[in-house]
């Protein structure tokens, strides 16, 4: 069962933009909740998840910064927003990447996906609560299509 994969991306058309990511959002909390390290379950799985998770992030970061960002960056607020949560999303792959490269039954792996964790709440909490409401009040009905368009058209490639 697959929380996100581009398939399943092509299932969910972009009509929202804001909404679309915060179902991303959702999806990738509910991964990292697969992933508890307290959960007997989840480290039998631990592989599986590690690479959903990855092509997860991946999608998401690069759907966020090849599509979604560029588009804010005419508002001078909104391009200093997007040039923190690049390199939020900089970090992130770092941090994924590091955890690649560490056992999975060690402490180091459970202390890296607790940093990657909350790297990404960090991450979500910042842009549902400035970065999406600031960027709705700015962009009008007819550039919030287009993005909706371009995010689509974006998935549909990956």
């Amino acid at each position: 069962y697959s929380l996100i994969t581009t398939p399943m991306q092509l299932e969910r058309p972009v009509v929202d933009p804001f909404q679309y990511l915060e179902g991303d959002h959702r999806r990738l909390e509910q991964l990292f909740n697969r992933l508890d390290p307290r959960d007997p379950h989840a480290m039998e799985v631990r592989a599986e998840l590690v690479n959903e998770l990855e092509d997860a992030l991946v999608t998401y970061s690069d759907l966020e910064q090849h599509v979604f960002y560029p588009m804010l960056k005419r508002s001078a607020t909104l391009r200093a927003m997007t040039e923190e949560a690049k390199a939020q999303h900089v970090m992130l792959r770092a941090t994924l990447e590091d955890l690649k490269s560490i056992d999975l039954g060690s402490d180091g792996w459970d202390e890296k996906i607790g940093d990657l964790r909350k790297t990404i709440e960090h991450h979500i909490e910042e842009e549902e609560e400035y970065l999406f409401p600031d960027a709705r009040k700015r962009l009008s009905v007819d550039e919030t299509r287009k993005l909706a368009a371009e995010m689509q058209a974006f998935l549909r490639e990956k």
